[in-house]
This record gives structure tokens, sequence and C-alpha cells, in this order.
């Protein structure tokens, strides 16, 4: 029981951190979003540590929780153009992050 409710808890947070992106990457800033480097490394450490996560899920492994937020460029936070797209982008990843590593220690 609690696993299921902690899958449904994963999920309903995965859509959310997959909507920021899709809302982000097919609105206005779609062109900048392309010429800044930045955004795009964070997209990729995203991946990454995305699949480590699915990883541990999968092999009941524990991972120790990380702050994304140390793995994102400083101006990337303190841009007015990127910032509430990337704190909302690291809020997600460490909400899921912490339900993911509650479910692979067998919860």
């Amino acid at each position: 029981m609690d696993s299921s409710e902690l899958i449904l808890r994963i999920s309903v947070t995965a859509a959310a951190l997959i909507w920021n992106q899709v809302a982000f990457l097919h609105g206005e800033q779609e062109s900048a979003f392309l010429a800044e480097p930045g955004l795009v490394e964070m997209l990729r450490r995203l991946a990454d540590h995305l699949n480590r996560l699915a990883e541990a899920v999968e092999r009941k492994i524990s991972l120790p929780a990380e702050h994304f937020e140390c793995f994102v460029s400083q101006h990337l936070l303190e841009s007015g153009q990127f910032d509430e797209y990337t704190r909302n982008t690291i809020a997600c990843y460490e909400d899921l992050q912490a339900l993911a590593i509650t479910l692979a220690r067998g919860a």
C-alpha cells in the first residue's frame, strides 16, 4: 500500500516536472533557451540524475540525496529570464528525488 502511494506521488511529481519543461520549451523563450548553454547543461545533468534515480528504484538501492541546485549555474538562478523555470525544475527534481529514494528503500 505504501509503495503504491509513493508510485502515485512520483507519477504526479514527474508530470509536474515534465509540464514545466514542455511549457517552457514551447513558450516565448524557446529561442533564448537554445542560445543559453547553462540551460542545455542543466537539462543534460537533469537527464543523468533522473536515469540514476530510475536505476536506484529498479535495483532497490539507496542513493544519497543531492541538491540539484549545486549543479545549476548561479547566473540561471539570478537571471530574470530563466530564474523561475530553473527554480521550478530544481524544486520538482528534489521532490521527485526524495520520493524515489524512499521507494528505493522499500517503503
